[in-house]
């Protein structure tokens, strides 16, 4: 690798570093915006940090979270499921650990759990 090539490298590595932590902190203070229920505020960091990072999965989903509550159904649903195209296991990671399957999925045949998750239908676990 030649010198210009390496410092390129660096550089862009100082730059994703650098972008990476601008990200964590929009986020950490959008958090503590909408625990505070100043949502307007929370939303303009949120789209700020989407600015730096578009499939950034959880300004996608806390700002979806945040226009569901503000009744804005359309926009929600959008970044909902922008943040499932961006990390589909995110998702399917924080659906099984905050619900059970009974509170929405059905039992199959197979004595598995049907669960729809977007526009797919897994079958996980045993009865």
């Amino acid at each position: 690798m030649n010198d210009s090539a390496g410092q390129r490298a660096f550089q862009n590595a100082r730059l994703k570093k650098k972008q990476k932590a601008e990200t964590a902190r929009l986020l950490e203070r959008a958090i503590a915006l909408v625990n505070t229920g100043s949502l307007p505020d929370a939303r303009a960091l949120l789209r700020q940090l989407l600015e730096l990072s578009p499939r950034h999965f959880d300004a996608l989903y806390l700002l979806g979270m945040t226009e569901y509550h503000t009744r804005r159904y359309q926009e929600a649903e959008l970044l909902l499921a922008q943040a499932i195209d961006a990390e589909p296991q995110a998702v399917r990671n924080r659906i099984a650990d905050t619900v059970s399957p009974d509170e929405f999925a059905r039992p199959d045949r197979a004595g598995g759990w049907i669960i729809p998750l977007g526009g797919e239908r897994r079958i996980i676990g045993s009865t």
